[in-house]
């Protein structure tokens, strides 16, 4: 990478994307897509049967629940953390970013009993959206399903505070799966997230921000047009004639039949044995755009007239009298 274009990538990593369109501006997949998952909370909450029961169980239940800004005190939920990342063996971001954040852009929700804390979650604040950043609890909290409970009085408070949406994070069903069955139950809806880079040409120069990305200004990538695609098909009727002139020696229209389908597994395999190429997705980007009714009578009708004529033999026509 540092080779290429100087080593200047652009790294994007949106909400919502296409992968067509993306590659089309020209972003290249870099990382395998993570599903998170979201809530709107300018909807009624909607969560799945199970996990309504156990919110309701929980409200039942002999647990008392605090909601207020996290504490420097409350850092005895990073130890917790740490206890259960070793134990299930996963990672999660650095516990500095939570110490860094401002007090007044955090809300942490703790669960209670008998004075003593079976269950938190911390979450971070920015513009309009709430992360789910830390998240702990304990046989009694698990067993009183304390979780439904902080989650769903969080989701009260950050709606009447005006909060757009809260961000789950990603769901894991390989290494915890638990976990993932109660955020995908909460009610949220599956988001794919993919980091893409793009090489340095398609920057602009800006005098207060250094390199800025400048893809409205830039001359997109087209589809192929009708008379593209024809000369293609042309150049490869061809070529797959010349082939199976020197080689397969059949008559015309199977050789080249055989070899058109023998280039067109070639191409499902390369596209199969390297995604990254994009094969699929410059096929599923270029056919939507094509006219098919156009493309058959204005396109290939006259193509296969043209081809006909070539094989019409003047000398036989004035022996039978046809000309």
């Amino acid at each position: 990478m540092r080779n290429s274009h100087r080593g200047r990538i652009f790294v994007a990593n949106p909400d919502r994307y296409d992968l067509a369109q993306m590659r089309r501006a020209g972003f290249r997949q870099i990382l395998t897509p993570a599903t998170v998952v979201e809530i709107d909370l300018r909807k009624p909450l909607a969560p799945h049967g199970k996990w309504r029961n156990a919110w309701r169980r929980a409200n039942r239940g002999p647990i008392d629940t605090t909601h207020r800004p996290f504490r420097h005190s409350d850092d005895w939920i990073f130890k917790v953390d740490k206890d259960q990342q070793r134990k299930k063996g996963y990672r999660s971001l650095p516990h500095t970013i939570c110490l860094a954040w401002p007090a007044q852009q955090t809300h942490f929700a703790t669960a209670i009993q008998n004075g003593g804390a079976v269950a938190a979650m911390l979450f971070l604040l920015h513009n309009h959206v709430a992360t789910y950043q830390i998240c702990w609890t304990g046989p009694m909290g698990r067993s009183t399903g304390a979780h439904n409970r902080l989650l769903a009085e969080t989701i009260d408070h950050l709606t009447a505070k005006g909060f757009h949406r809260l961000d789950l994070g990603s769901v894991d069903t390989a290494n915890a799966p638990g976990l993932a069955q109660f955020k995908l139950r909460s009610g949220g809806y599956r988001v794919d997230w993919a980091a893409h880079g793009l090489p340095r040409r398609v920057y602009g120069p800006s005098p207060h921000h250094g390199p800025v990305l400048d893809v409205e200004n830039r001359q997109k990538e087209q589809p192929m047009t009708i008379l593209q695609i024809a000369s293609l098909l042309i150049v490869l009727a061809g070529a797959f004639g010349a082939i199976n002139y020197l080689f397969l020696k059949l008559p015309p229209a199977i050789g080249i039949l055989i070899v058109a389908l023998l280039a067109s597994f070639a191409v499902l395999l390369v596209n199969l044995a390297v995604p990254s190429l994009g094969v699929a997705d410059a096929v599923r980007a270029t056919v939507p755009e094509i006219e098919f009714s156009e493309a058959l009578l204005e396109g290939v009708l006259g193509l296969l007239l043209f081809a006909g004529a070539l094989h019409v033999k003047l000398s036989v026509c004035a022996v039978n009298g046809w000309l």
